[in-house]
């Protein structure tokens, strides 16, 4: 389908919306009155558009290597997990915690060919208290650090997770001026395999400041969204975080920066959920316990080899938060860094599924765990 044209009524005048092959729909110039029918917009949707052709695959067991670091990386010896990839089915997810005696600001690792993406991707990662940076992934595999802060000689790949190049992957359907970034970065884009939806891209807007528009992103498909609860994601933009929440009508809104837009650009690579989880809630440490309202309780998902934890705890601050059962244990000791709103905690997770507060600011006395995810114990 090509970019198609419609005229509207826009009460005594008209206004132009143009629908992209990619489901989004524009409208090139600003209405006089703020509001604007559809009614009118129809036109054909080619076969290879109809909804079976929706990429949700079948699961597929992980097959887990070594990362190969660039020099000058070394492993991060201790009790932390060796820095690693894993392809199972058409994603890959990288984990481990590597040192770098030198600047952190270069090549970091580079991945084979069978786990990489097919544009430049950007993820968030945390490096002392409420400080993050961002970690670019490109289609020749390097892994690099892409901006933002730089204040420890740690890095982690803990949770990241992506659809490898050549997988079917959907568009998301972008709302309020926000498009696909181009120049090189992936286009916003979504895969389900099994019941775990993996978002991916990078949408920018044209402006710096997002109050000059709604909240609301986009909107996912009725396969990738959390039929259970609503969720609360860390998304990064450079040496900040912003919090988005995913709603369960597929809703990707806005919740809050740390002092507004700082840059037009929002990358969604290292959004990960299980469709539903709350079948399975987490036993929490005393003092912990849910959120509750409309969020998805503190729950786990046990997919194949993977283990992914959701939902948002709230609690007294005690550092321990839980506890994870046996079937839900990492492989060696992980990294993550999970939302607190416009800051990010760290929570390491160990070997006997102990989830335990490190750093970060502790202002609200809730916590997401949306983000944790990983190769569990076989």
């Amino acid at each position: 389908m090509e970019r198609l044209q419609f005229t509207v009524n826009n009460h005594d005048y008209s206004a132009r919306v143009d629908v992209f092959p990619d489901g989004r729909l524009d409208m090139p110039w600003q209405n006089r009155y703020g509001w604007l029918p559809l009614d009118g917009i129809s036109f054909v949707v080619p076969k290879n558009r109809a909804a079976s052709a929706y990429p949700v695959i079948k699961d597929a067991a992980a097959v887990t290597k070594a990362l190969p670091l660039a020099d000058g990386l070394e492993i991060y010896k201790r009790t932390y997990l060796p820095p690693e990839y894993s392809v199972f089915g058409k994603l890959c997810m990288l984990g481990g915690v590597a040192r770098s005696p030198a600047d952190l600001q270069r090549t970091l690792a580079q991945l084979p060919e069978e786990c990489r993406p097919s544009g430049r991707i950007s993820f968030d990662r945390h490096t002392k208290g409420d400080l993050t940076y961002r970690m670019d992934i490109f289609p020749s595999g390097e892994i690099a650090w892409g901006a933002g802060a730089y204040a420890d000689d740690l890095l982690t790949f803990d949770g990241m997770v992506f659809p490898v190049a050549g997988a079917p992957q959907g568009n998301i359907l972008l709302l309020n001026h926000w498009v696909a970034n181009g120049k090189g970065y992936q286009d916003p884009g979504w895969l389900v395999q099994g019941e775990l939806c993996v978002l991916t891209g990078t949408a920018r807007t044209d402006s710096n400041r997002i109050a000059e528009y709604d909240g609301t992103l986009g909107i996912l498909p009725p396969d990738c969204r959390p039929t259970d609860g609503r969720l609360i994601i860390n998304v990064n933009h450079n040496e900040v975080t912003h919090r988005f929440d995913i709603l369960t009508d597929g809703t990707f809104v806005l919740q809050a920066t740390p002092n507004g837009i700082l840059y037009p650009f929002i990358p969604l690579s290292g959004i990960a959920f299980m469709t539903k989880s709350a079948s399975s809630p987490l036993t929490m440490a005393s003092g912990w316990g849910s959120l509750g309202g409309d969020y998805r309780i503190p729950s786990y998902r046990v997919q194949g080899n993977l283990c992914i934890l959701s939902g948002v705890a709230n609690g007294n601050g005690a550092s321990v938060l839980m506890q994870l059962p046996k079937e839900c244990r990492p492989r060696g000791r992980l990294w993550f860094n999970v939302n607190h709103h416009v800051y990010v905690d760290r929570y390491d997770i160990g070997t006997d599924g102990t989830v335990e507060y490190i750093s970060g600011t502790k202002y609200w006395s809730w916590v997401s765990l949306d983000g944790m995810s990983f190769i569990r114990q076989m």
